[in-house]
C-alpha cells in the first residue's frame, strides 16, 4: 500500500514557512539601504517587514487562521530584530571602517541593545508596535 502524501495546503504552507527567512534577508537589507541612504533610522520600514511577512504567507497559499497569525507576528518581530540590529551597528561599522555585517558580529548583546535604545525616538517604537500588531491582524 502506498503512503498517502500531505494535502495541497499543507504543502504550500511549508512552502511559506520556507520562504519567510529570504524574506527577511532581504527585508534586513533594504532597512539598512535606506538607513544608510537617509541618515535615519527608517522606523516606519517595519510597515515593510509586515507587508513582506503576511505577503509571504498569502502568495504560498498559507490557510488562514490563528497559526498563520502566528507566524506572521514571529517572522515580523524576527524582521525587526535582525533589521534593527543591522541599523545599530551601522555607525559602529562606519566608525571602524566596517561594514554593518561585520560590525554586527562584534558587537555584543548589552552593547546593541544599548544602541538601539538610544537610537530609536517614540514614533519608532509605535511603528515597531504598529507593525507585530498589523501582522496578526493582516496574517488571520
Amino acid at each position: 500500500m502506498e503512503a498517502a502524501s500531505p494535502p495541497p495546503r499543507t504543502r504550500q504552507a511549508w512552502l511559506g514557512i520556507a520562504a519567510l527567512p529570504l524574506g527577511g534577508i532581504c527585508f534586513a537589507g533594504a532597512w539598512l539601504g535606506v538607513s544608510a541612504r537617509s541618515g535615519g533610522r527608517a522606523g516606519w520600514m517595519a510597515l515593510a517587514a509586515t507587508a513582506i511577512a503576511v505577503g509571504l504567507l498569502r502568495v504560498t497559499g498559507m490557510p488562514p487562521g490563528a497559526s498563520r497569525a502566528r507566524v506572521a507576528l514571529l517572522s515580523t518581530a524576527a524582521y525587526l530584530a535582525a533589521g534593527e540590529w543591522l541599523v545599530a551597528c551601522l555607525p559602529i561599522g562606519a566608525a571602524m571602517g566596517e561594514s554593518p555585517i561585520e560590525a554586527a558580529r562584534r558587537v555584543g548583546l548589552d552593547f546593541g541593545w544599548l544602541l538601539i535604545e538610544l537610537g530609536n525616538r517614540p514614533l519608532d517604537w509605535f511603528w515597531f508596535a504598529l507593525a507585530v500588531a498589523a501582522a496578526w491582524l493582516f496574517g488571520r
